[in-house]
């Protein structure tokens, strides 16, 4: 059984800029996508392979286009059916929206709707959607971080003067957990930031070294977790 979607009017919009984009338009995207090598590993390069079809000038295009591709994806892998469910799915949630379309744009959707599906499997996709969630499966996810330093005073033992001072730095981490938005916050000294900033250049050092051997030796398409997809080594 397909599962129940409720479309939001930005899917609405995404799904709508699929459904006007020829068919010949999403083969010549698939065909292109099966044909990259290495294989597209991150959205940004999947964006770049479809705007490279649609027009250079039509970027925005390319990200209405890809997002529901990985999006149902994701879908067809969790709740473990054929892509004609989740294409069924869809179509019941259309004429559920709040604005739903009408005839005329069914039909076409009724027309891109198999080279869609055809482009939705590709095996690409699928490696990127699949990337994406090892990407963020992890209990707590940080949100933001912020150093905050403070100057402390020392009082004399009246009160009546500030005799020195102490400056002082606190780390700052909101992130997302099982009980949603929550923070920590921790003292640090001037040599904790000074080992936090060497261990952030190693960890930078590391990803790039793993991502170049995964690459050249395994020949396997790797992608380090927050990269633009800009560069791959």
């Amino acid at each position: 059984m397909p599962p129940r979607l409720r479309l939001q009017a930005s899917q609405v919009a995404d799904l709508a800029e699929i459904r006007d984009t020829p068919a010949e338009t999403l083969a010549a995207i698939r065909e292109r996508i099966c044909a990259a090598n290495p294989q597209p590993m991150h959205p940004n390069e999947l964006q770049r392979v479809i705007v490279h079809v649609l027009g250079k000038d039509k970027t925005e295009e390319g990200r209405r286009v890809m997002r529901p591709l990985l999006a149902l994806q994701a879908l067809l892998r969790q709740h473990r059916i054929e892509p004609d469910e989740i294409l069924e799915a869809v179509r019941i949630a259309l004429h559920a929206a709040k604005s739903p379309w009408n005839a005329t744009e069914f039909d076409r959707w009724s027309t891109v709707e198999p080279e869609f599906k055809q482009l939705l499997t590709t095996p690409a996709v699928r490696l990127i959607s699949i990337a994406l969630d090892l990407m963020y499966e992890h209990e707590n996810l940080l949100q933001g971080a912020r150093v905050v330093t403070d100057i402390r005073p020392v009082f004399s033992d009246d009160a009546e003067q500030i005799e020195g001072s102490v400056v002082s730095h606190t780390l700052r981490l909101r992130y997302d957990g099982r009980g949603g938005d929550q923070s920590l916050s921790i003292a640090l000294d001037e040599a904790d930031i000074r080992e936090l900033e060497r261990q952030c250049k190693r960890a930078l050092l590391k990803a790039r070294t793993a991502r170049t051997l995964m690459m050249s030796k395994a020949n396997v398409p790797t992608v380090i977790t927050g990269d633009d997809g800009e560069a791959q080594a």
